[in-house]
């Protein structure tokens, strides 16, 4: 079991893992599942479902472009917002850059930030602060 550990503060501390294998949530010391929907509306997140190339993509937001799709099964794609380090120190001021290597695809835009592809599976998004998602979607849209 492949587990990556999550911490979300509620009412009180609740460590959960999730378990890649099964795509579930599980409490720190139980093998119960947790539904991820069920955790986000305590946490008023929304977690988006669409359907695009045969693909089911779950996304941090929204993408209305987008046929939606139904939560159940494990996601072929996840979009999520994170920290990404570009393995190039310069970058340009203006334009677009792209490399690929081991670590996955790097594509950074000088007006909306970086976002990185890795195992055909997973695209995590640094946008500057304040770049609308309606901005971020064109070129996410465009890579696929």
């Amino acid at each position: 079991m492949h587990v990556v550990a999550v911490t979300f503060w509620l009412e009180h501390s609740v460590s959960l893992a999730f378990d890649r294998a099964r795509g579930v949530l599980v409490g720190k010391n139980s093998t119960h599942p947790i539904r991820i929907p069920d955790i986000a509306q305590r946490l008023n997140f929304v977690i988006h479902h669409y359907l695009a190339f045969g693909l089911h993509i779950q996304s941090e937001f929204s993408l209305p472009e987008l046929l939606e799709h139904s939560a159940e099964g494990t996601p072929d794609v996840f979009i999520r917002f994170g920290e990404v380090m570009h393995p190039e120190k310069k970058l340009p001021r203006r334009g677009s850059h792209v490399v690929s290597n081991s670590g996955g695809a790097y594509m950074y835009w000088s007006q909306i930030g970086t976002f990185h592809g890795q195992s055909g599976s997973t695209i995590q998004i640094d946008a500057f602060q304040d770049v609308p998602e309606q901005t971020i979607r064109l070129p996410l849209l465009v890579l696929y």
